[in-house]
């Protein structure tokens, strides 16, 4: 990747900033402190690779799974590579919307509900892991 800004589209023709190798490490960080504070709260850690028509919804599945108390008991990592065609996935999830439409309103809610209180962190790439 060069260091020229570039750009992915939505399907809906909204422009998304791919993010530059460098910004990857500031990313790196807030990942790995989110890992950490799932693993103190005794969380499973589950990464999902690729966030398009089957990995968003089981990414979005998996982060509302709950244990015998009630609790949220995983927390996801969705991974999606930082190309033009496919970024513009990442910062939908990151505001809570689903890059995958469907009928089923309750599809819609549970990604608003997982995005609102951050059971899942999207990330650009795998670098993560």
């Amino acid at each position: 990747m060069s260091d020229e800004k570039m750009w992915s589209v939505s399907p809906s023709g909204e422009q998304f900033a791919i993010p530059l190798k460098n910004e990857y490490i500031v990313e790196k960080e807030r990942i790995r402190a989110l890992v950490d504070q799932a693993r103190t709260e005794g969380k499973e850690i589950v990464v999902v690779m690729g966030v398009g028509f089957v990995g968003a919804v089981m990414a979005a599945i998996v982060a509302d799974t709950v244990d015998a108390a009630g609790k949220p008991s995983k927390f996801v990592i969705g991974c999606q590579r930082p190309s033009q065609r496919s970024y513009w996935k990442i910062p939908m999830l990151n505001r809570g919307e689903s890059p995958v439409k469907a009928e089923d309103r309750k599809l819609t809610r549970l990604f608003h509900d997982v995005s609102a209180i951050r059971k899942h962190s999207p990330h650009p790439t795998s670098e993560v892991l």
